[in-house]
């Protein structure tokens, strides 16, 4: 069932993009979480749902027994054969074969583990039993969570409200245990404490999935900013993303235990219990794999019994077409309390647990079974014609051997409609009954076929033999009815927690993030660092961010399966059990890096000038410094995150940061937009800046992807998460170059020492550029301050963070009485693999187009000089191979200016008119 719940969710379909949003399309897809960098690339999960981050202690590998499992299913031989296995053939392979850990594998593994019993009897009786799979289960006893019999914890009765107890000793609600909560019917929700809590609860694949996206242990434990502390971080994502999967396999396994009318009933049915509690599963599984395992009770109906003789559930199409949906995870459980927090009427509610309990007899919990506190529905008495029961007779040919005259006798079913309240027309005309049965009433109990025939024979005693029980056609409608339910609620969970999602669009001309590459820095083990310690790179990112969570052309779409209300999902401030604010926005950039990176920026893949002309040369395509291309990006995946933004009670942004002169920043709604604030801010959504201060991205990152993340109130859920991604181009230089420390004279550069014939009223000498001005469309991101100027044979060299909007940006420069002004466009700056694994993909990055005078000059430049004369040809492109380099004392080396979103307000806006004179 969780198979083929993962096959219909967004997960497999990747609908919307779910994989990418989530970084998780660029991974190893046969199996997705592995070190592939790592001399120990085995895949693995956090034992308590990752709190602890990176303790061995609490770190398991995938067991083979949830393998051996899983093997079941493929085609092992023809007879064990059920039409199943070809769901399998992508999550698991047959033995003998290397193993598959994509996404799918990791849900079925929760959900084969989330029946483990720890050390007890129950756990034992597999082993006991010889089951095929039972010595890979005792190895993985030492590693189960605090040896706890979790299959306690799977019964809840939504009708009592209340869980199974266990020798008089209650035992949790499985809403509680799959959710991880105290009491899940309180909002805000205590999450459960203790050492016996659930550690792979709803809670913890949510506290994962956070993590998974923001974590960096090493930053927060105060460690060393160095590659190998970066790595741990990396594997340290890793495991929590296959934790996440894990664990929501473990709650779809107690969302499908809502199906079984015996979870929900409070009928235990393990080992120690009776042949006809034991029966439905056994039999329910014998139909699915084939074998002899269904029992003894059902064995007694058959003369022999060949898994042909079984029938093959339906998985059916519950929820295809209407994905089941609800307004919070509890519901999906039970609708028991209204969205207003009021109590549901019993026949109204619309959760699986409402459905299989209310549906239902078991075999513990026949009419006359329950004492005083019988289940309201389905009616006990069959007799009464208000219960809306008929009756069915049939034969019983096939069945009986224990008496030859049982051949002839006849079967009597109680027929009953079993009311679905989410799908009424499906209940109507698509479930599946047993062959003699037809819609819209089904076979729920049948009459005790010994005391059928001991009454036709004259028995004295028939009141000694009970008159109702199951059959092989009752325990088939049950798991007919039961299991595409099943599928189609659990594939709307997986969907519902993945659900939220921002969309992310293109700042104001295309301009994410400014630098001045000038500013001091060096380069500590393949990672950037300024003067005061911390990564060298961008300290403020912009990029335009919208709640588009179930929203269709502008409609919401969620509606609750209970209710038939359409949900808003909106985003807004809240407070958890603790009174911690909620409702908060972080950008995490995710990016490999460039190791070769060096402040002159001789570590970066260049088109070289012909040493002749200066035209680019694109068949000498190289890194300047030698380091080999292969080098030139590091093996994993890294991350910095920004300071949180939070939102207030509607939704909105806080305002302008201090000193910023852009009044549309981080103004307006995340869930309407920026509307109202003024003509230049109106957009439908609102343009955020994200301090990346205290965790810069670097200056050299590579494969630049770009996600804001949200967690807090989403929709009627207290704590939801709701992320979006945006590919953006790696960064780019501009430079500005002070070229009049050469003279083109008729066609050819001399040395202004060299040129003695200059023309009355020239400036011969060499020029300071005493104003420099950088525009980014009408964005001014360098203003040179009154009073600096860049030298002959100086330069300044910006980074910039763009997309593929194509935007022109323009310099600049003004030089004694002589101001020139250009615009330009950049080549795109792409240095990045669309795969992660070289297998598929190799590292193939773009090079930058223009190196000049000794340095990477990136996208584009402009290099003001004094031209006299004409000559025969245009040899302009030659000031790119001129010595000597620029630089000064430091070839390469830019010398720092002040840039930034907030350096001048209007610059830009305007071309700069030359000065007067």
């Amino acid at each position: 069932m969780t198979r083929e719940a993962y096959a219909r969710s967004q997960l497999a379909t990747d609908a919307g993009g779910l994989l990418k949003r989530l970084g998780l399309d660029r991974l190893y897809r046969d199996d997705r979480f592995q070190m592939y960098w790592d001399a120990d690339v085995r895949s693995r999960y956090y034992k308590d749902g990752g709190q602890s981050g990176g303790d061995i202690q609490a770190i398991d590998y995938p067991a083979g027994f949830e393998a051996c499992q899983m093997r079941d299913f493929l085609v092992l031989d023809e007879e064990r054969d059920r039409k199943f296995g070809h769901s399998f053939v992508n999550t698991v392979h047959s033995a003998g074969n290397p193993n598959l850990y994509p996404i799918q594998n990791w849900l079925v593994r929760g959900a084969i583990r989330e029946d483990d019993m720890g050390p007890t009897i129950l756990g034992w009786y597999p082993l006991l039993n010889v089951s095929r799979c039972a010595w890979e289960w005792f190895l993985t006893v030492p590693d189960q969570p605090n040896y706890l019999p979790r299959s306690f914890q799977h019964f809840y009765d939504p009708e009592f409200d209340r869980g199974l107890s266990v020798l008089q000793i209650p035992q949790e609600k499985s809403v509680d245990w799959a959710l991880g909560y105290e009491d899940s019917f309180v909002s805000p929700a205590t999450p459960a404490q203790g050492v016996g809590r659930n550690t792979y609860s709803y809670l913890d694949a949510r506290n994962a999935y956070w993590w998974a996206l923001t974590r960096r242990r090493s930053k927060e434990t105060g460690s060393p900013d160095n590659p190998a502390n970066r790595a741990s971080d990396s594997k340290d994502r890793m495991i929590l993303w296959a934790t996440m999967f894990r664990s929501l396999g473990n709650v779809v396994h107690l969302l499908q235990d809502a199906a079984q009318p015996q979870h929900t009933r409070l009928d235990p049915h393990s080992a120690k219990d009776g042949d006809q509690q034991q029966a439905f599963e056994g039999f329910t599984n014998a139909r699915i794999l084939g074998g002899d395992g269904v029992g003894s009770f059902v064995h007694g109906f058959y003369s022999s019994l060949e898994p042909e003789d079984l029938s093959i559930p339906p998985l059916g199409a519950y929820g295809s077409t209407a994905p089941v949906m609800f307004s919070i995870p509890l519901r999906f459980f039970t609708t028991r309390s209204s969205l207003g927090g009021a109590q549901t009427g019993f026949f109204a509610r619309s959760g699986m647990a409402d459905y299989s309990s209310r549906g239902f007899f078991t075999g513990g919990t026949l009419p006359g079974m329950e004492g005083d506190t019988p289940h309201q529905a389905p009616p006990q008495d069959f007799d009464n014609p208000a219960n809306g029961y008929s009756i069915s007779y049939s034969s019983c040919e096939s069945a009986f051997v224990v008496d030859e005259r049982l051949r002839a006798a006849t079967c009597l079913h109680f027929l009953h409609a079993v009311p679905d309240t989410v799908n009424p027309d499906y209940a109507g005309s698509m479930d599946v009954l047993p062959p003699g049965f037809s819609l819209p009433n089904a076979p729920i109990a049948a009459d005790g076929i010994f005391r059928e025939f001991a009454m036709s024979h004259g028995s004295a005693f028939p009141r000694d033999i009970s008159r109702v029980t199951w059959s092989p056609q009752v325990l088939e409608t049950i798991g007919n009815l039961t299991i595409p339910r099943a599928i189609g609620y659990s594939a709307g969970l997986l969907d519902f927690f993945f659900r939220g999602e921002i969309e992310l669009s293109s700042p104001p001309d295309g301009l994410y993030a400014v630098i001045d590459q000038g500013t001091p820095h060096h380069v500590e083990d393949g990672i950037p660092m300024d003067e005061a310690g911390r990564v060298f790179g961008f300290h403020a990112l912009r990029v335009r961010v919208r709640n588009v969570t179930n929203l269709v052309d502008g409609n919401h779409t969620l509606r609750d399966a209970g209710t038939g209300e359409i949900v808003p999902q909106t985003m807004h401030s809240g407070v958890d059990s603790s009174g911690n604010p909620t409702g908060h926005l972080v950008a995490i950039a995710r990016y490999h890096r460039n190791p070769c990176y060096q402040p002159d920026l001789s570590g970066e893949y260049v088109v070289m000038p012909d040493p002749q002309t200066g035209i680019p040369n694109p068949s000498d395509k190289r890194i300047p410094s030698g380091c080999a291309l292969q080098d030139s990006r590091s093996a994993f995946v890294e991350i910095s995150v920004s300071a949180p933004l939070q939102l207030d009670a509607s939704g909105n942004l806080p305002g302008p940061p201090a000193g910023s002169i852009n009044p549309c920043v981080n103004a307006g709604n995340i869930n309407s937009g920026a509307h109202g604030i003024g003509s230049e801010c109106e957009n439908d959504a609102v343009l955020a800046q994200f301090d990346f201060s205290n965790d810069p991205i670097p200056i050299n990152a590579t494969d630049l992807f770009v996600q804001v993340a949200y967690r807090g109130p989403l929709g009627f859920e207290d704590d939801g998460i709701a992320v979006g991604s945006k590919d953006i181009d790696e960064t780019n230089y501009i430079t500005l170059w002070n070229g009049t420390d050469r003279f083109y004279h008729n066609g050819e550069w001399v040395a202004p020492e060299d040129f003695a014939d200059v023309p009355d009223n020239v400036p011969w000498q060499p020029t300071p550029i005493d104003e420099a001005l950088f525009c980014f469309a009408e964005q001014t991101i360098v203003d040179m301050a009154p009073g600096e100027t860049v030298q002959p044979a100086r330069f300044l060299r910006i980074g910039v963070l763009s997309d593929a909007q194509p935007v022109p940006f323009g310099i600049y420069a003004e030089m004694g009485l002589r101001g020139q002004f250009m615009t330009l466009s950049a080549n795109r700056a792409q240095r990045q693999t669309w795969m992660e694994d070289p297998a598929l993909a190799s590292y193939n990055p773009a090079p930058f187009l223009w190196y000049g005078r000794g340095t990477v000059a990136g996208g584009n430049f402009l290099a003001p000089f004094y031209a006299y004369g004409e000559g025969s040809q245009d040899n302009t492109m030659q000031s790119l191979i001129l010595n000597p380099p620029i630089g000064g004392g430091l070839p390469g080396f830019a010398r720092p200016v002040t840039a930034g979103f907030d350096v001048a307000a209007d610059k830009c806006k305007r071309v700069p008119p030359p000065p007067a004179g």
